[in-house]
C-alpha cells in the first residue's frame, strides 16, 4: 500500500486505525474494512463486502500475509475483527474474466483452510457472530473433524447439549457439521 495512502487513512480515521502492520496485504484489507466498516450494515449483511473481503484474502494472500493478519487482529477494533469474522464466515469470491478455473479452484481452497484455521483460533472471542452465522459454516468444503470440533469447544457447543436450546436451530447445525466433517 503506498505510503501516501496510508497517511491519507491514518488522518481520515484516526480513532480507528489500529493496525500495526507494514505487511501490504494485511494493509490492503485492513484498508478496506477500515473505510467500509461504517457504511450502512446492509453492505455486509447482503455479503458485498463480505465476498469484497474474501476476494483479498484469495488474490492476494501467501502463508506469510495469513501469520502477518493473526499478528495484527490483536490490534484491530472490536468492531473491524467481528467484521472480518463475518466474512471469513460468510464471504465468497467469484470468478473473474479470462481466470483459470482449475487455478481459482486451488486459490479457493486454499484460502478455505487459511480461513478455517484463523476461524478456529479467534473463535473463543467471536462466538456470538459464529452462532449468529452458522448456517453459513455449511458453505466450507472439506471441514475436517478436528477443526469443526475445536470450533464447537471454542463456541460452547458441547457445553450447551443439556441446556434448554439443545434442540435449537443453532445445535442441530453444527451437530449436523461435526457428522459431516471429515474425519
Amino acid at each position: 500500500m503506498e505510503t501516501e495512502k496510508l497517511n491519507i487513512l491514518k488522518l481520515k480515521y484516526k480513532d480507528n486505525f489500529k493496525t500495526k502492520s507494514d505487511n501490504s496485504s494485511v494493509l490492503l484489507l485492513y484498508s478496506y474494512i477500515l473505510e467500509k466498516e461504517n457504511v450502512d450494515s446492509d453492505w455486509w449483511n447482503e455479503d458485498h463486502g463480505c465476498n469484497d473481503v474474501v476476494g483479498i484474502l484469495e488474490r492476494n494472500f501467501s502463508d506469510f500475509d495469513w501469520e502477518m493478519l493473526e499478528k495484527d487482529l490483536e490490534n484491530w477494533t472490536l468492531n473491524q475483527i467481528e467484521l472480518f469474522t463475518l466474512s471469513i464466515i460468510n464471504g465468497s469470491c467469484g470468478n473473474g474474466l479470462f481466470e483459470d478455473l482449475k487455478v481459482r479452484g486451488l486459490q479457493k481452497r486454499y484460502t478455505y483452510e487459511k480461513r478455517l484455521q484463523i476461524l478456529i483460533k479467534i473463535s473463543k472471542d467471536q462466538t456470538l457472530i459464529i452462532w449468529d452465522n452458522i448456517d453459513f459454516l455449511k458453505r466450507f468444503p472439506y471441514m475436517p473433524f478436528e477443526s469443526i470440533n475445536k470450533i464447537a469447544i471454542n463456541i460452547g457447543y458441547y457445553n450447551y447439549l443439556l441446556e434448554e436450546w439443545k434442540d435449537s436451530h443453532e445445535m442441530k447445525v453444527m451437530k449436523e457439521l461435526i457428522q459431516n466433517s471429515t474425519k
